[in-house]
């Protein structure tokens, strides 16, 4: 009769085999699927706050290739180079334009990835009208320092810093934005009560509507769980949650009558239309409504620019600022 010998070590191999290399496994599978989700939320945002902006002179050349800027009215203007300190400790380059006997100052804030010079277009639409022009440089953009883009959460404390060196010098200020820009001034106003009127040209109404549009039209995603992976990486890396970029939300809550026009091109596939008629609908204060027809992103106004022109003299007019 043969005796089966009791084997400790072997059971405990057993053990380990049993147990142990799937948990090891599953822990292996886990932690790859975690480096994947955060190499996937570092990338699309990435794609938001890291987004290569063109520099001062392919901004000014582009310009100039479409004909926006025509270099001999740029450098016959009497024009004051500015430089002053953001409040998070970065330079802000931008360029003071006078008029004689000048209302005020009208700043005007470009678009994402570009410079001042895609504002020099719409310097007449103020300075005929009596208005200085101060044009700048976002942070991240052309001269001016700072890193990442945030859609307005730092964004509105350098506009109102600029605003602070207009009023230092006894001046009325407004604001003209494009785009990226315009959602900027819109979220600055409530930091600027006496700010005499905002245009906001092809503004985003809130930052997360904005991303889950682009991930659902640019790259056929669904916004779960991409949104959520790159808004957490975003605050991690910048310091904001998009959910605090709302343009609509800043300017629903403001206390003051800030005259506002909104304008955006009809065809605009980059920012939403509506998203300029949900503002104009959910501001209380004085506003008017401008959709240039056939107009594409940040094109409202070299598509029509008599039409926009006469919008911009009516909003000045019914609100005795020109």
């Amino acid at each position: 009769m043969t005796t089966r010998r009791y084997n400790p070590p072997c059971l405990f191999r057993q053990a380990i085999n049993q147990l142990f290399i799937p948990m090891l496994i599953a822990s292996l599978v886990f932690c790859l699927i975690l480096i994947v989700c955060f190499a996937a939320g570092w990338y699309f945002s990435d794609q938001v706050i890291a987004v290569r902006s063109f520099t001062i002179e392919e901004t000014y050349q582009c310009e100039v290739d479409c004909g926006k800027l025509i270099p001999a009215d740029w450098e016959a203007l009497t024009r004051q180079e500015v430089r002053i300190a953001s409040p998070f400790g970065y330079e802000l380059h931008g360029f003071f334009i006078p008029v004689k006997s000048a209302r005020g100052t009208v700043i005007i804030t470009h678009g994402i990835t570009f410079s001042l010079y895609g504002s020099v277009k719409y310097i007449d639409l103020f300075r005929k009208r009596g208005w200085n022009v101060l044009l700048y440089d976002h942070r991240a953009h052309g001269q001016s320092g700072g890193h990442f883009k945030t859609y307005g959460f730092y964004e509105k404390d350098d506009l109102n810093a600029w605003t602070d060196w207009v009023s230092s010098r006894g001046e009325v200020v407004a604001v003209m934005g494009e785009s990226y820009g315009a959602a900027v001034a819109l979220q600055a106003a409530p930091l600027i009560p006496d700010i005499a009127f905002i245009v906001a040209d092809c503004a985003y109404s809130d930052l997360p509507s904005l991303m889950k549009y682009h991930l659902k039209h640019n790259y056929h995603l669904p916004a779960f769980p991409l949104y959520h992976l790159s808004n957490l990486v975003t605050r991690l890396r910048a310091g904001f949650f998009y959910e605090q970029v709302n343009p609509l939300k800043a300017i629903a809550a403001l206390t003051t009558r800030i005259p506002i026009l909104f304008t955006h091109g009809e065809q605009d596939d980059f920012t939403p239309t509506q998203m300029s008629i949900d503002m104009y609908t959910a501001y209380l204060g004085p506003k008017r409504l401008y959709l240039s027809p056939g107009a594409g992103h940040g094109l409202a106004f070299w598509t029509h620019p008599v039409e926009y022109d006469e919008q911009v003299k009516e909003f000045l007019k019914e609100n005795s600022l020109a």
